[in-house]
């Protein structure tokens, strides 16, 4: 059974060639969310059938399937923005892939732990708008008693004052980006990341926008924040056939 790895964009572009298939040829199957593979190419389709409970990912990824086919071999990536339009290509290595990952996009960024946070707009590659900031949450606190909940009180203002910053700030630097954003990145501690948006009804148009990949990150900081761009354009690629051994 196949199994999904996060790949980056130089991996994946970079290897593409070198797993294609020899004399018997394969294809190259790009398909929006929502547009039955099996009107396109039903080979892949069937392949795709054959993952198991592998294939529930693909199908259910809100940017679309990428399948390539071959009768020894196939590949399938779930990208990271839109398949825009249903494409068969009588080749392995196509253009029309690789141009998913060179047209302009333009997406948000937002990191946030309990000691800090990190926000900006990157365009394609390129970290163009940043704001990091940090404040000290204390831990949480072991023992019982009085102490234990004056402590609580304590890192629950810490907690809020926090919020309260990178609801300012997300909404001054952010927000205003809005109607040229193609996606909002987030990272970091989930729960709180949750809590701050219940809290800041300001950043409530941004929430159409939050991307599905939810970004795995250390404490943020500015040099956290750069790689995180690099991050959001990672892939989630499957292998089957002799690729397996060969890639992964």
């Amino acid at each position: 059974m196949a199994t999904w790895k996060w790949w980056s964009k130089r991996r994946l572009l970079g290897i593409l060639g070198a797993l294609a298939p020899g004399p018997e040829g394969g294809c190259c199957v790009l398909c929006p969310a929502g547009y039955p593979l099996e009107h396109l190419h039903p080979p892949s389709a069937q392949a795709l059938a054959s993952l198991g409970e592998d294939a529930s990912r693909a199908q259910q990824w809100p940017m679309g399937v990428v399948c390539f086919w071959a009768p020894d071999r196939q590949m399938w990536v779930l990208p990271p923005f839109p398949v825009e339009s249903a494409t068969l290509e009588e080749r392995w290595d196509s253009p029309t892939f690789r141009a998913l990952y060179t047209r302009p996009v333009r997406f948000g960024l937002l990191l946030l732990r309990r000691g800090g946070y990190a926000l900006g707009v990157a365009e394609g590659e390129a970290l163009t708008h940043h704001k990091v900031g940090s404040r000290y949450v204390q831990g949480r606190h072991r023992a019982g008693g009085s102490s234990a909940r004056r402590f609580e009180r304590r890192r629950r203002e810490q907690v809020r004052h926090l919020l309260q910053e990178v609801c300012t700030e997300a909404t001054a630097r952010l927000v205003p980006h809005l109607p040229s954003l193609d996606a909002l990145f987030l990272g970091g501690d989930r729960l709180l990341l949750t809590e701050m948006f219940r809290e800041c009804p300001t950043l409530s148009p941004l929430k159409p926008l939050v991307h599905p990949h939810h970004l795995a990150v250390a404490e943020p900081r500015l040099e956290v924040l750069e790689v995180a761009v690099q991050m959001a354009w990672q892939s989630q690629v499957a292998l089957a056939g002799p690729l397996t051994e060969r890639a992964m």
